[in-house]
């Protein structure tokens, strides 16, 4: 087994593990405001806004899942018509979707970069504000790291 593939194994072991209690923690969360909010006429002030970070870390990670399981929309219109260009067009748009998530990985780290500098924190949870930006930069980086993966696969399987 290559190193690429224990790193794509143990990401993908990550990435299920990590979605699996993002996504029980944030429908607990919400399901027990919901309660607390129609059956006590109480709420829980923070449970919202950290549902949301949390939603927001599973849309990254789960956004690296996708292109794994190739769970990401293709449009492959180019790829009927012109049957010859498959590969290249392949290789283009994994090219796109890595560069568009390694700007996103730098917009996220300048971001949270400048949070960190001004102390920002949260109004529900009064943690600092760069860190829910963790789950984007976390995300990207996986996201990179998984059309990379398909850019080789694609190659190899177009020199075979």
């Amino acid at each position: 087994m290559s190193a690429m593939e224990m790193l794509s194994q143990k990401l993908k072991t990550f990435e299920e593990k990590t979605l699996l209690v993002l996504v029980i923690t944030t429908l607990a969360l919400i399901f027990t405001n919901v309660l607390l909010r129609y059956g006590f006429h109480r709420t829980l002030t923070w449970a919202e806004e950290l549902s949301r970070f949390l939603f927001i870390a599973i849309t990254y990670i789960g956004a690296s899942a996708g292109v794994r399981t190739k769970g990401h929309i293709v449009v492959d219109l180019l790829m009927v018509v012109f049957p010859k260009t498959r590969t290249a067009l392949l290789l283009l748009s994994n090219f796109f979707a890595a560069l568009f998530s390694l700007i996103i990985l730098i917009a996220s780290m300048k971001y949270a970069y400048f949070l960190k500098s001004v102390g920002q924190t949260s109004t529900g949870l009064s943690i600092p504000m760069w860190i829910p930006y963790v789950g984007v930069i976390l995300g990207s980086l996986m996201m990179l790291f998984r059309f990379q993966e398909v850019f080789v696969r694609t190659i190899r399987r177009n020199e075979q």
